[in-house]
Parts: structure tokens; C-alpha cells; sequence
């Protein structure tokens, strides 16, 4: 994908412990993915998420794909699991 950019703003509702991130990575050619993820804390610093690809333009248009997030120390380390798929890769 060559150079990228990722910006990730998150809704916390605190009192609960749970986040939205709607986030969105753009590729060096401007195409963009779309991810929405739902997450939990498990302690003060730490959270796990399930994600969802819900769109992208270009080479994303069509772009499908779910899974898991390992966030430490309040996202310095993300560890992302699960499958992406898009139109004309293996899979998709």
C-alpha cells in the first residue's frame, strides 16, 4: 500500500467502558478504508475491540472484512486480527 495514513478518533462513554473508532486509512493514491470498531476496557489502560470494514473508495470500493483489536498501554501497541477482502483479491 506504500506510504498511508491512519486517523482513528474515538467516542468513549467512560462510565461504561466501551469506545466507538471510526477510523479511516488513505493510501499514497488517496483511496480510502473505512473501519468502524466497538471496544471494551479491560483494565484502566488496556481495551479489545471487534472491527468492521463499512466502506472505502477506489481500490476499496466493495472492500469487506471483520475482526479483533488488542489495544495496550491506551493504543502504543495495537494488535489487529481478522480477515480483509477486496474486490478482485484472493478471496474476495
Amino acid at each position: 500500500m506504500g506510504n498511508s495514513s491512519f486517523v482513528a478518533p474515538h467516542d468513549f462513554d467512560l462510565a461504561a467502558g466501551t469506545y466507538v473508532s471510526d477510523a479511516y486509512v488513505t493510501a499514497a493514491d488517496g483511496d480510502v478504508l473505512h473501519i468502524v470498531s466497538l471496544g471494551h476496557f479491560i483494565n484502566a489502560v488496556d481495551s479489545v475491540a471487534t472491527w468492521t470494514i463499512v466502506g472505502g473508495t477506489g481500490r476499496f470500493a466493495g472492500a469487506t472484512g471483520s475482526g479483533t483489536a488488542l489495544n495496550l498501554n491506551f493504543g502504543a501497541t495495537i494488535t489487529l486480527s481478522g480477515t480483509i477482502s477486496t474486490v478482485g483479491s484472493i478471496g474476495g
